[in-house]
């Protein structure tokens, strides 16, 4: 078995998360979550040509991935995204969209929150990546998690976050008539939070949608 905290080579990290045992891929995704987290060009370019981001998102696909791995390839991918640009565009071309969606509803509050981070920072990137989540259902998510999370302010936080950058950008189709459906959920959560950064993002959400 493999450890962990083994650092994995960028050229490597492809062949692993493709071929490797699942020990081998938590590695794979862990390196590269821990190379994109730091600012380095060179590195990030590497794994966008080397096929490592398509294969991160493959792995949020798979429903044999672990909820280790289903973190790590997300966190790799919200550091990746983070970036925006073409790095963004990659991210999306991958087919990223879909999996992120349905992962906001996981099981594991980690993996959830961890998907809205990488939503957020896709979705803010463009108008057309942030209408591409609204069309595969990111807005019935949100309200579902808006609901699920009042008690945790720990995954509470990304899900208003997320709201912000949503409402934020006017280009592109923008979602009216889905953000109207989700003020009754953010006025619940404003009436029942009290954690000064939520409401904070959710204001923010609220005045975005009104200048529309």
């Amino acid at each position: 078995a493999i450890e962990q905290d083994i650092e994995v080579e960028p050229e490597a990290v492809p062949i692993m998360l493709a071929g490797g045992s699942a020990e081998e891929k938590l590695a794979a995704a862990t390196s590269c979550r821990r190379a994109l987290s730091k600012v380095n060009q060179p590195t990030i370019d590497l794994f966008h040509k080397n096929g490592t981001i398509s294969l991160l998102v493959a792995a949020l696909k798979d429903g044999a991935s672990s909820e280790a791995l289903l973190s790590e390839c997300l966190w790799a991918l919200t550091n990746a995204a983070s970036n925006g640009g073409r790095h963004s565009a990659a991210v999306m071309k991958a087919g990223a969209a879909p999996p992120l969606v349905r992962l906001m509803e996981h099981k594991s509050d980690t993996v959830a929150k961890q998907s809205m981070w990488t939503i957020g920072n896709l979705a803010g990137d463009s108008a057309p990546h942030r209408d591409e989540f609204v069309v595969k259902g990111v807005m019935r998510a949100v309200s579902t998690a808006l609901a699920g999370f009042r008690d945790n302010l720990n995954a509470l936080f990304p899900v208003c976050r997320l709201l912000v950058k949503i409402c934020r950008l006017e280009s592109g189709f923008y979602p009216v008539h889905e953000v109207v459906s989700l003020l009754p959920a953010v006025c619940e959560s404003l009436r029942d939070c009290t954690d000064q950064q939520c409401r904070i993002q959710l204001y923010r959400a609220l005045a975005y949608a009104s200048d529309r």
